[in-house]
């Protein structure tokens, strides 16, 4: 009988069961979700820090979902080390549970960017439920959070912060707001409306200490500023490895894998936030929780029942509310070679669309107050329907001729715009990436 080990609580994990034990019913599933918590949509994690739902309405599976497919959970005896030449996992009551290959859905802890006091109390990441309650049990006391983390998860928390009266400072180590999920001129219009909810940024500078004893209190600058705060979400992170250190796997912050999230070793997977990076076009630039992300799981499961897998990855969409204002942001929606930007502003109601365009067809899109047209782009990125006759239509524009970036720079700042630009100079998003 062939048994498989999963580390971790990644959403991923439930379409893995679902494709092994959907397979084979004498298989030995044994799970270490590593926390306390059964694996949990990460998507969720703001609106539950919002409403203060139920865990139960969190998580991906209520116990009796994994009793009932027999997948042992293993939560209560911490992990010592991982033999992956052996193929065994000792725990600390010395016990040790073999197995014929490991999937890797999730570390431990992170490891936070090196500089001095990020193991104190109140360095938090947004994408993790343990965190999200302590900034819950916080809230009573803590008046002042500071954000360093370019994460549309972590921008959801600023706002979702500011919301509760709180004060929020966004530190943005360089001139842009999420550089690598966002353009220019979306981060530009986000921005402003951060200034509008309270947020305030501080641009062009990072943390380079975080002050307290055990507990932080503040952070220094590397302009020499400090700030006070009660709580700090700390980006950039990568996942915690060291219980491989002393193996020949490849690692590069994160496991490397290929097409089928398979290692340099046989036995060994990896999904999600611990993959070195992005391995298909359609889950770059996607946050870890998106349902592209949980697709993997289907992908490695069919690879250790030695099937083809089925690339059946969903076009990335998240919908998320920033305070008053709807954000939606699908596909593509960074500049490329051959990609043509179309866009209106309605600087007076807050309404900003942005599509992107390939060989006429709609590739991303960006919508914010604009939640009538989500569906609509949705149908046309999948379908790959042709738009050349219909972009002024969905973009809104006065007119039908595209203007360049200059021409609408020139445009009153109330007045709804439109501009094409064609970008030569970025990288193209390939199908799939090869291991550097």
């Amino acid at each position: 009988m062939k048994k498989i080990a999963i580390l971790g609580n990644s959403s991923a994990v439930v379409q893995l069961v679902d494709k092994l034990r959907g397979q084979d019913q004498e298989l030995s599933i044994t799970l270490f979700p590593l926390s306390e918590h059964l694996p949990y949509h990460r998507h969720l994690l703001v609106d539950f820090f919002k409403e203060y739902n139920t865990l139960d309405q969190l998580y991906c599976q209520p116990w009796k979902y994994y009793e009932r497919n027999k997948v042992a959970i293993v939560q209560d005896k911490k992990i010592k080390r991982i033999s992956l030449k052996r193929k065994y996992i000792s725990l600390e009551d010395k016990s040790q549970i073999e197995f014929d290959a490991l999937v890797v859905a999730g570390t431990e802890g992170v490891k936070f960017s090196e500089f001095n006091g990020n193991a104190k109390n109140g360095v938090l990441r947004a994408g993790r439920l343990e965190d999200v309650i302590s900034v819950i049990n916080l809230l009573p006391v803590a008046e002042t959070f500071i954000i360093q983390d370019q994460s549309l998860q972590a921008l959801e928390m600023a706002f979702a912060l500011s919301q509760k009266n709180k004060e929020v400072l966004w530190v943005n180590p360089g001139n842009q707001l999420l550089p690598e999920l966002l353009d220019a001129q979306t981060a530009l219009f986000i921005n402003n409306l951060m200034q509008n909810s309270g947020i305030r940024s501080i641009e062009k500078n990072k943390i380079a200490e975080i002050l307290g004893d055990d507990d932080l209190k503040a952070v220094k600058m590397q302009s020499g500023k400090v700030f006070g705060c009660h709580a700090l979400f700390l980006g950039g992170e990568a996942p915690d490895l060291r219980l491989f250190k002393d193996s020949d796997l490849m690692m590069k912050n994160g496991i490397c894998v290929n097409h089928l999230f398979q290692s340099n070793l046989k036995e060994v997977y990896a999904m999600g936030d611990v993959c070195a990076f992005r391995l298909l076009s359609s889950l770059r630039n996607t946050p870890i929780y998106s349902e592209a992300i949980d697709k993997q799981g289907a992908i490695v499961g069919a690879a250790l029942r030695e099937e083809e897998p089925i690339y059946d990855i969903a076009l990335n969409v998240n919908t998320f509310a920033l305070a008053e204002a709807s954000v939606t942001i699908m596909g593509r929606t960074l500049k490329g070679e051959n990609v043509e930007e179309y866009q209106s502003i309605d600087e007076e109601n807050q309404i900003f669309k942005k599509i992107f365009v390939q060989d006429n067809c709609i590739i991303g899109a960006v919508l914010i107050n604009a939640p009538e047209q989500k569906d609509e782009i949705y149908h046309l990125i999948v379908q790959q329907e042709e738009v050349s006759d219909k972009i002024a239509l969905i973009v809104g524009a006065q007119d039908n001729e595209p203007k360049s970036s200059k021409d609408s720079a020139a445009e009153t700042e109330n007045q709804p715009q439109m501009c094409e630009t064609s970008v030569m100079d970025s990288e193209n998003v390939r199908v799939a990436e090869e291991n550097s």
